[in-house]
């Protein structure tokens, strides 16, 4: 389990398939973009879906991701990821640093 808090606008990956996106953040409701890689074609694009758990509430993504937000105020989520441990997460800065390496 893993904590990772984000503010409207601010996005974090799950590995190099799922990006998570909070989009906003209105009472003890949080609106999130998630995004997946969809490389069903010749390129690679972003596939996008919104969801808007509320307090405590937890969605899956894919098999083994589970997401819970455990905490909401003044723009800001913090959200508990369940994921496998060989999945590495970083917060949008970071992987956008990664990748240009």
């Amino acid at each position: 389990m893993r904590l990772i808090t984000r503010r409207g606008g601010e996005s974090f990956h799950i590995g190099d398939n799922f990006k998570v996106t909070v989009v906003s953040v209105r009472g003890n409701q949080v609106e999130l973009n998630i995004g997946t890689l969809d490389e069903s074609k010749s390129f690679r694009k972003w596939v996008s879906k919104f969801v808007t758990p509320k307090y405590r509430e937890s969605f899956r993504i894919g098999d083994n991701i589970n997401i819970k937000v455990v905490s909401v105020g003044d723009n800001m989520a913090r959200l508990e990821i369940e994921a496998p441990e060989e999945s590495k997460m970083h917060r949008e800065e970071t992987h956008e640093r990664i990748q240009n390496l």
